[in-house]
């Protein structure tokens, strides 16, 4: 499969709670042994300046919500640092566990917060008609063989 055309792979716009939006992704492999990785490209704009820093997570995950692959990534410089006017690269790696059976899984990602008690605060997805839906986006199925 080849990335769509635009300014960035696989252009999109999705809206995480109007902090974020994803502007195009890069999957590489979309295949992959169990054992082997795939790099993760993601293409972040702010959508407004923030006051906390942000971590990004992907995944790679079973109907049963077993994660074969996982990373979560917080950027060195930190989200709040970054400009409304430049789209960020996020790259990430995410290496499938050794025992993951042959299958095609979708490939999540999303990002959050840690609240003051350690817990997770995951932004959701915003549509277009104002609604807050699922705090992830299936980005695209991967497959393991």
């Amino acid at each position: 499969l080849q990335a769509g055309e635009g300014e960035h792979p696989n252009p999109t716009s999705i809206n995480f709670e109007g902090k974020f939006e994803l502007a195009g992704y890069a999957v590489d492999p979309r295949s992959a042994a169990p054992g082997g990785s795939i790099a993760l490209t993601l293409y972040w704009q702010p959508l407004q300046p923030l006051e906390e820093d942000y971590t990004f997570f992907a995944q790679v995950v079973d109907e049963d919500t077993t994660r074969w692959a996982s990373i979560d990534h917080l950027p060195a410089e930190g989200t709040s640092t970054w400009s409304t006017n430049e789209v960020q690269i996020v790259p990430l790696s995410l290496l499938l566990a050794p025992d993951t059976p042959d299958d095609v899984y979708p490939l999540i990602v999303g990002i959050y917060t840690r609240d003051d008690d350690g817990g997770f605060k995951r932004l959701q997805i915003l549509t277009a008609d104002g609604r807050l839906t699922d705090d992830f986006l299936e980005l695209t199925p991967v497959r393991v063989e």
